[in-house]
């Protein structure tokens, strides 16, 4: 009894510490969440048609989110009637709760290139650039009509969970 509830206990654990990555890459076209080893969720296109592609062990499903289906048809519902004062939801997510959680993501890779399509203004944004990015040059401007971005940022629920409980 003891070592099947240690083996649970190591399995949370390791639930607890599984690196979620978030990558997106606009060079290659790679918009990606990655949960090592369980699974993966990822946005493509298929001939201008935006796919989402859920990745799994030994399952792989492709959803098209804007094709109409058959199985969607909605039946209509019938309206409900409340006297009096309708109660409000509190959202749970507050702002510094939300900043808290994006604040936990370790950001592994950043480079970002843009160009605004005005040469006076990307010429004011260079120094302002540079000076943001000190000794890195992972933030720049060019000339020549492209926009980059390359981000590649990690988490775990053990860190998501303490930023969403601490605020």
């Amino acid at each position: 009894m003891l070592i099947v509830i240690t083996i649970l206990l190591l399995i949370i654990l390791g639930i607890l510490f599984v690196p979620i990555v978030i990558q997106i890459d606009t060079v290659h076209e790679t918009y990606l969440v990655k949960v090592s080893g369980i699974g993966a969720f990822q946005m493509d296109h298929e001939e201008s048609e935006l796919v989402f592609i859920l990745m799994l062990p030994f399952y792989k499903k492709v959803i098209h989110p804007f094709r109409l289906s058959e199985k969607r048809k909605k039946s209509p519902k019938p309206a409900k009637d409340t006297p009096g004062k309708k109660e409000k939801k509190k959202s749970r997510m507050t702002f510094p709760r939300m900043l808290s959680l994006i604040r936990s993501f370790r950001i592994r890779e950043f480079y970002c290139t843009i160009d605004s399509g005005d040469y006076v203004r990307n010429a004011m944004l260079v120094p302002v650039f540079q000076a943001i990015t000190s000794y890195r040059n992972n933030l720049s401007v060019n000339f020549t009509g492209e926009f980059q971005l390359q981000l590649y940022a990690s988490n775990n629920l053990f860190r998501l969970g303490r930023a969403y409980l601490n605020v």
